[in-house]
């Protein structure tokens, strides 16, 4: 590979793997895609008073003091418009649920919702039988006036033992 030389147009460098100029004649050498512009050019695209497309707005301009804002307030902000700070629909649903179930609630787990069907696995044979065939119906109905936010279209459960 032959040395890098400077260009009076710009920057030269050699690609490796290809012949080096001293074998191919040149066909190894290529220019930057900005060496043909002068460093002057650039830096008045940069700050303004560039040529036709350059931007209009002065470098200084983003760097002003009045325009600079508290980090904690950018935070608020996004915050705010994200809606990170609201439960999740899973986490309104589990505690909407807690309190429906009161002291069965921790033999249940909240293992799926899927197209406004939520599934519940329940530890013990007995909590299923009950919550699957007497209580299903008040359960929904008092889960849908609780989670206005998530419609729940049903409710199923499955059995699987704590380990």
């Amino acid at each position: 590979m032959s040395p890098i030389k400077p260009k009076s147009g710009g920057e030269e460098f050699q690609v490796p793997g290809l012949p080096s100029e001293a074998s191919a004649k040149g066909g190894s050498k290529f220019q930057t895609p900005h060496a043909a512009a002068p460093r002057s050019s650039l830096a008045a695209q940069f700050s303004g008073n560039g040529p036709a497309g350059a931007p209009s707005t002065p470098h200084s301009a983003f760097r002003t003091p009045h325009s600079a804002e508290p980090v904690g307030e950018v935070l608020k902000r996004w915050i705010k418009q994200t809606g990170v700070a609201r439960l999740s629909e899973r986490e309104r649903l589990w505690a909407a649920w807690e309190r429906l179930l009161g002291p069965d609630a921790p033999h249940t787990t909240l293992s799926g919702m899927r197209d406004h069907v939520v599934t519940f696995t329940v530890d013990s044979s007995p909590l299923l039988s009950e919550l699957a065939n007497f209580r299903k119906q008040e359960l929904l109905e008092c889960l849908r006036e609780e989670v206005k936010s998530y419609f729940v279209r049903d409710i199923r459960f499955r059995l699987e033992k704590k380990a």
